[in-house]
């Protein structure tokens, strides 16, 4: 099998893409909710947006494997071998990364046209996902506490608030103040899981020196675990309640109430990791907030179809 479908193969993980898939099922949803369907449109934004998500997979898996852990790769002994394997791994993000400009590219002027929102919405799409290549291929995991934040709101940006508003543009052509608020409620939805990779990273790095500029092991610090915790919980509510303003401003249907349903899943997962905080627990969060995130925006559009 060629290396580089072993890595491409490698950087498939499903756990991953159920938060940007979730972004798509929700512009797409509120567009049919007006009265705008397009099926071809609904596979290819699910396509290009599960493309994309794996080109940042396989980015972290170069940043572990070769920035943060580069310590342990120069010596095992085989430094040109993990030469080859680094110089193959950037070539092939540098060719995923243009194919998916492409292929949102052509997609958005297949739908749209040249219309300034739209480009736009393109643009910043690709300049983030550069911006977040860029990082991942260069710099370790960020050593202070902006550059953690900041580097968690592009994710949230680019993994939930963006797809939602590109999605939706693309069907209706036009983004009105609604569709603002319900971005910026799936990006703090997105937080969550963001934040849950944080802390299980906290857990599985060995090489400390590279999360906090003071090596103070992060690891063995449960006020810093407690307070991504206490940003999980305060991303939730902020969240459920722009979800509520939003049904009770636009008088969607009763229904999109459904989404409740999803919340103590995701709430479960923040006390369960405070209460046995380890590597397994983290990990476990990981994938538990990923599902339930999706599940929260899924039963909000089957109640607007209702």
């Amino acid at each position: 099998m060629s290396l580089y479908l072993q890595l491409l193969l490698g950087a498939i993980r499903p756990r991953s893409l159920f938060l940007p898939c979730s972004a798509i099922i929700l512009g797409s949803g509120l567009a049919a909710f007006e009265g705008y369907v397009d099926g071809a449109l609904f596979a290819s934004l699910l396509f290009v947006t599960m493309f994309a998500q794996i080109i940042v997979n396989l980015a972290g898996d170069y940043q572990r494997a070769f920035i943060i852990h580069a310590r342990n790769s120069e010596q095992s002994g085989q430094a040109n071998k993990h030469q080859q394997l680094q110089a193959s791994m950037l070539k092939l993000i540098l060719g995923l990364f243009v194919l998916f400009c492409i292929a949102i590219g052509s997609l958005t002027l297949t739908s749209t046209g040249v219309a300034p929102v739209s480009l736009t919405l393109l643009i910043l799409c690709c300049l983030l996902l550069l911006s977040v290549l860029r990082h991942k291929t260069r710099r370790g995991l960020p050593t202070d506490r902006f550059g953690q934040i900041l580097s968690l709101l592009v994710m949230a940006l680019l993994s939930a608030s963006l797809p939602f508003l590109l999605s939706h543009y693309l069907y209706t052509a036009s983004l009105q103040s609604i569709d603002l608020l319900i971005a910026i409620a799936a990006g703090c939805l997105a937080l969550m899981t963001w934040f849950s990779e944080q802390i299980m990273l906290r857990f599985a790095t060995q090489n400390v020196s590279q999360i906090d500029a003071d090596a103070t092991p992060l690891v063995q610090s449960q006020p810093a675990i407690n307070n991504l915790l206490n940003a999980q919980m305060i991303s939730l509510i902020v969240a459920v309640l722009l979800t509520l303003t939003l049904i009770i401003i636009a008088q969607l249907p009763i229904l999109t109430f459904a989404f409740i349903f999803a919340i103590p899943s995701l709430a479960a997962t923040i006390i369960t990791t405070r209460h046995l905080p380890d590597f397994d627990t983290a990990q476990s969060q990981l994938t538990k907030t990923g599902i339930a995130s999706f599940s929260y925006w899924v039963l909000f559009v089957i109640g607007l179809m209702w």
